[in-house]
C-alpha cells in the first residue's frame, strides 16, 4: 500500500532495520554453523559485505550508469499484458506449481517421517509441544487427511493447496494496492523459489497461517480500494468494516501473530484513505471505530466458543490474555531463507527497498515491514507463538519485489505522494472535478522517467 511517510514509518522501518541487520547474521549461521574454532565468523562478514555491497551498487549502477546507455537498449515502458494473457498465467502457473510439487514429493517416497503432526496425524501421539489454536487446527486437519490414506501424500498435496492460495492472493493483492507487475514478481517467486517448493513436504502450520495472513491482506486492499473510490456510499457497505473484524478476529484466535493484521487495518484505514466525507459513515474515524469493535467482540466471541487444547468458555479466554506475558527470552527469531542459497537476492534486494524508503517520500512496503517486526519480536521475547518460517519468507519477497521496482527510481527526483481529496455530493457518492477525472486515491506526483528526456532540437526562426 502506498502511503507518505511519516514518524510512525520511521520508528517501524528503524525496528525492521536492527531485525534485518541481525537476520543476515542469523542466516549466515544457518549455512555456516558456529563451532568452537570460529569458522562461521568469516562466511558471515563475507555475507554482510555481498548484502550491502551489492545493494549499493545496484543503486550506483541504475543512477550513473543506466543513463549513459544507447537509448535504443532501454525498455522505456514495461509491456501491458491483455487481459487473456493475465488469465492464462493466473491459471497456468498454479498448474505448474502443482506439476513441480509432485515431482519434488514423488521423489521423497519411501523416506522415513518423524514429525509430531504426522505422529499427531496417526494416532501415536497427542502431544504438540504448542498451545496454539493453528497447531491444534493444521494436527486436526492432517489426521483428517490420513483417515483418506495413512500416508504423508495427502498433507503434502493440502501443503501444496496452501501455497497455491497463497501465490493467488499475493498477486491480486499487489495488483490491486500496487501494480501488477509487483503483484506478478510476488506470484513466480512464491511458485517457482526452492525454498517455497521444498516447504510442501513440511509439516508445519506455518502455510496455513500465510494462507490466512495473504487472504486477509487481499481482502484488506480490496476495501482500501473500495474506500478511495469512492464506493462505500451505502449503509449496509459498513459491513465490510466488520467482515475484516471478524476475519482478523478469528486470525488473531488461531495465533498471537494475528495483532499485527489489527495494526495493518488501523495504519491502512489511517494513511491509505483520507478524504473529505459528506455522510458519516464514509468518514474514516467510524470506520475505524466498527473495525474496533468487530475485532474485539469477534476475537472474544472465538476465544469462548472455540474449544483449544481442552479448555473452554472463560479459561480459554484468559489463557489468550496471559499469552502476552512472555516466557522469557529466546534471543533467537526466524531469520528469512535460513539453509537457503537464493536468500541471499532477497537480502540484497530487500537493503534496495530499504534504500529507496531513506531517498523517497513515499513508502509501499509498511505491511510488510509491520508483519515482520511483529514475527521477530513475538518469537525474540518468547510469546506463545506458533512456526513463522514459511510466513516470513513470504514476507520478505513481498519487501524484496518492492525494492526491485524501487531500484529504477533512483534515476530521478525522489518520489514523492500527495493525497487528493475527492468532492461529494450530498447523496454521499463521489463526483467529477472540474476536469473531469476522479481524484480518490494517492497518487505520485513525479513520475520517474527510466532515463532523463533529451533536449528538444532547436528551431531557426521564420522556417
Amino acid at each position: 500500500m502506498l502511503t507518505r511517510k511519516n514518524i510512525y514509518h520511521y520508528i517501524l522501518y528503524v525496528i525492521f532495520a536492527l531485525i534485518f541487520f541481525c537476520g543476515i547474521g542469523l542466516y549466515s549461521v544457518s549455512l555456516n554453523p558456529v563451532s568452537s574454532d570460529n569458522g562461521a565468523l568469516l562466511p558471515m562478514l563475507i555475507r554482510y559485505a555481498i548484502v550491502f555491497v551489492a545493494a549499493a551498487l545496484v543503486v550506483l549502477i541504475v543512477k550513473f550508469v543506466v543513463p549513459h546507455i544507447p537509448e535504443k537498449y532501454i525498455l522505456e515502458k514495461l509491456p501491458v499484458f491483455p487481459k487473456s494473457i493475465e488469465t492464462i498465467i493466473v491459471i497456468l502457473v498454479p498448474v505448474m506449481m502443482i506439476f513441480l510439487r509432485i515431482l519434488v514429493i514423488t521423489s521423497k517416497i519411501g523416506e522415513d517421517i518423524n514429525n509430531i503432526y504426522y505422529n499427531y496425524a496417526l494416532n501415536i501421539s497427542n502431544d504438540l509441544n504448542d498451545t496454539t489454536f493453528l497447531s491444534y487446527a493444521y494436527a486436526s486437519i492432517c489426521r483428517l487427511l490420513c483417515k483418506i490414506s495413512a500416508t504423508p501424500y495427502p498433507i503434502y498435496a493440502f501443503n501444496a493447496l496452501l501455497q497455491v492460495g497463497v501465490a493467488e492472493f499475493s498477486y491480486f493483492a499487489l495488483k490491486k494496492s500496487l501494480r501488477i507487475r509487483y503483484g506478478l514478481l510476488v506470484f513466480l517467486l512464491i511458485a517457482f523459489l526452492p525454498f517455497s517448493i521444498n516447504a510442501t513436504m513440511t509439516m508445519s502450520p506455518d502455510a496455513l497461517i500465510a494462507f490466512l495472513f495473504a487472504g486477509y491482506i487481499y481482502f484488506l486492499f480490496t476495501v482500501n480500494d473500495l474506500n478511495t473510490n469512492g464506493k462505500i456510499t451505502e449503509n449496509y457497505h459498513l459491513l465490510i468494516f466488520a467482515g475484516l473484524g471478524l476475519l482478523s478476529g478469528f486470525i488473531a484466535m488461531c495465533d498471537i501473530l494475528g495483532i499485527s493484521l489489527f495494526v495493518v487495518t488501523v495504519t491502512s484505514l489511517i494513511m491509505v484513505y483520507d478524504r473529505e466525507a459528506y455522510l458519516i459513515f464514509q468518514k474514516r474515524g467510524i470506520q475505524i471505530l466498527i473495525y474496533v469493535i468487530s475485532f474485539l467482540a469477534f476475537l472474544f466471541a472465538f476465544l469462548y466458543f472455540v474449544p483449544n487444547n481442552g479448555f473452554d468458555h472463560l479459561t480459554n479466554v484468559f489463557n489468550y490474555i496471559f499469552s502476552f506475558v512472555p516466557n522469557g527470552l529466546s534471543l533467537t527469531f526466524n531469520s528469512p531463507m535460513e539453509t537457503r542459497y537464493e536468500g541471499i537476492v532477497i537480502f540484497i534486494f530487500s537493503a534496495v527497498a530499504i534504500f529507496a524508503f531513506i531517498r523517497n517520500e513515499a513508502d509501499r512496503g509498511l505491511f510488510a515491514v509491520i508483519v515482520l517486526d511483529f514475527a521477530a519480536v513475538l518469537t525474540f521475547v518468547k510469546f506463545n507463538t506458533s512456526e513463522y518460517a514459511y510466513l516470513v519468507n513470504y514476507f520478505y519477497v513481498i519487501f524484496a519485489a518492492i525494492g526491485f521496482f524501487d531500484a529504477p527510481g533512483f534515476l530521478g527526483e525522489p518520489e514523492q505522494v500527495i493525497i487528493k481529496r475527492p468532492v461529494y455530493a450530498r447523496n454521499g457518492n463521489i463526483r467529477e472535478t472540474s476536469n473531469s477525472h476522479k481524484i480518490s486515491k494517492i497518487e505520485t506526483v513525479k513520475t520517474v522517467p527510466v532515463r532523463p528526456s533529451r533536449p528538444a532540437p532547436r528551431t531557426i526562426p521564420g522556417r
